[in-house]
């Protein structure tokens, strides 16, 4: 007999990522804000978004393309409130391989910064983490 198993289930050795994602790429930031490569290109050119150029190639700052996108906001609003919205819950420290992720760059080029000293991490008992703001702090910096 056939065991069928339902769209609903998730599949075994799944596990999306629960953290946000604190950088992209060209094409990752072109696919999160809805427009094309070359309207990013576009944009940076002109100035209108400042990627970081710490690994190379241009790493877009999630908050950055969250301003970029939205209208101005009122005062009085909650200025959590995209990231809140895109994310779902807000996270303040990252194992190596999830800020890794994070940045979108591989594990290898991120422990060579580590390495370096251009991020710093934080031990807690054995284990190495980082938190979100230094991560920002690190874009920030490189550009």
């Amino acid at each position: 007999m056939q065991q069928v198993t339902s769209a609903a289930e998730p599949q075994r050795g799944f596990c999306a990522p629960c953290y946000p994602k604190i950088a992209m790429g060209r094409r990752n930031a072109a696919t999160a804000t809805s427009l094309s490569v070359s309207t990013i290109d576009r944009e940076t050119k002109a100035g209108l978004l400042r990627p970081s150029r710490a690994f190379g190639r241009p790493l877009y700052l999630t908050d950055d393309l969250i301003k970029y996108t939205q209208p101005p906001q009122a005062s009085g609003m909650d200025p959590e409130g995209p990231r809140r919205k895109i994310t779902g819950k807000i996270i303040y420290a990252l194992s190596r391989v999830e800020a890794a992720d994070a940045l979108d760059i591989s594990v290898r080029s991120f422990d060579r910064a580590v390495q370096r000293g251009l991020i710093r991490g934080k031990r807690i008992g054995r284990r190495l983490v980082f938190a979100v703001n230094e991560l920002q702090r690190f874009v920030r910096e490189t550009r």
